[in-house]
């Protein structure tokens, strides 16, 4: 998680969730780390998140249901961690 310079708690600031792309094969949060300082020097809360890679186990559907829970994490945490509801991906 990237917080802009001075954030508080007690603020209400706007999110973007970023996922690393990578075909649900390859990737990791540290490939959006880079853009994510940018959208928090920009004042934004910027969340790197981490979804499961196939593997061959684990289907897209699945990754995607990843991509849903770290949306509904997010609301679900907004007021203890200041952040808006609104929310980008």
């Amino acid at each position: 998680m990237f917080l802009p310079p001075g954030h508080r708690a007690s603020d209400r600031t706007p999110t973007v969730l970023l996922f690393h792309g990578g075909g649900w094969s390859a990737g990791a949060p540290d490939w959006v780390f880079p853009v994510a300082r940018r959208f928090a020097d920009s004042g934004l809360v910027a969340i790197a998140v981490q979804d499961r890679l196939s593997n061959g186990a684990v289907t897209p559907l699945e990754a995607i249901g990843d991509a849903c829970a770290a949306l509904q994490w997010t609301r679900g945490h907004a007021a203890d961690l200041g952040l808006s509801g609104r929310i980008a991906g």
